[in-house]
């Protein structure tokens, strides 16, 4: 994810890359060399720069966000926002005592920007379905070491799932949350017996009456190599959104689509304005949060509702590992 956020920030006019940091030197040394930049030690780098991108595992996200904030850095973040809704919170104080851009790495909501409107359309939302499967697709870096890091498929995957259907429905506050993990997939192929799920299941009931069915997997036993989608069932009928992940052009199947049924007929209407493919929602993402440093407006993704993201992935995980228990957000 560096080298893309590398390559939208080249592009963007008025802003400068001019170094990185990573605990790797040969890493740090190859990625430097492809951008032209310096390589620079982490309290050097923020002395030079006004603001930073955070690309690493999960692990350190908190750690060196808290860092660049406390050194009056803006910072844009990678997902999910750390690994626990007090690292959040502690981040989105720092942001605010400093009075500085914190903002995540959310894409999907920059993929769906121009389209969350349409939501409307659908009349009341009662239930949102939300997917990303793959046949087999583990990180290829390192797996096992970035599942452990990462958290696994709910927090890498389900993060996303979860955080653009919460965006899409307005942010509305979450009641309860009920989820259920596996690792089957991980010990067959990698022969390892880990914590870590590969396959998660999470049902989120939300204070706007609406609930939310998030289905994420590693590997799964289908046709396609991958499967990404979101289903806004409402009142009035479903608006069906195929989620762009590795298109790099756009097909007219990636068209959002409504979907209606009465009880003689059923119609499907493609509704003309498409979502952003991944390399669009990255440059769109990097421009929102150099226009937040500039103007002081909010980002897109604010701080705050990351916590509130973050907080349902902790009870998620709670639920997983204690016996799907169903978790009240208060208790």
């Amino acid at each position: 994810m560096a080298r893309n956020h590398a390559v939208a920030y080249q592009a963007l006019n008025g802003v400068e890359l001019v170094a990185a940091h990573d605990h790797d030197d040969r890493a740090a040394d190859r990625f430097c060399a492809d951008f032209g930049i310096r390589r620079a030690g982490l309290s050097e780098l923020l002395e030079t720069v006004d603001a930073v991108s955070v690309c690493t595992w999960p692990a350190s996200h908190a750690a060196l966000t808290l860092a660049a904030l406390q050194a009056g850095v803006h910072v844009l973040c990678e997902k999910p926002p750390a690994t626990n809704a007090d690292e959040a919170a502690e981040m989105l104080e720092m942001a605010g005592k400093q009075g500085l851009v914190l903002t995540y790495g959310l894409l999907y909501r920059h993929v769906f920007r121009d389209i969350a409107g349409l939501v409307t359309d659908v009349g009341r939302p009662y239930k949102i379905n939300a997917k990303w499967l793959r046949r087999f697709g583990f990180p290829s870096w390192s797996a096992t070491g970035y599942l452990h890091s990462s958290g696994g498929a709910l927090t890498d995957l389900g993060v996303h799932m979860i955080d653009l259907a919460l965006y899409l429905l307005g942010n509305p506050d979450p009641t309860l949350v009920h989820a259920a993990a596996w690792n089957h997939r991980t010990q067959e192929f990698y022969g390892q017996d880990t914590s870590t799920d590969d396959s998660a299941f999470v049902f989120i009931r939300l204070d706007n009456g609406c609930s939310v069915v998030v289905d994420v997997a590693y590997s799964t036993d289908m046709t396609d190599d991958e499967h990404v989608s979101v289903e806004v069932q409402g009142s009035r009928g479903t608006l069906l959104l195929a989620v762009p992940t590795t298109q790099t052009t756009f097909t007219p199947e990636l068209f959002p689509r409504f979907h209606r049924c009465d009880e003689t007929s059923s119609s499907f209407s493609l509704v003309s304005r498409r979502p952003r493919l991944v390399r669009e929602a990255i440059q769109d993402q990097l421009a929102d949060f150099c226009d937040a440093v500039r103007t002081g407006q909010p980002p897109l993704v604010p701080a705050s509702e990351a916590v509130t993201l973050q907080r349902i992935l902790d009870l998620a995980v709670l639920s997983a590992q204690t016996k799907n228990r169903t978790i009240g957000v208060n208790a």
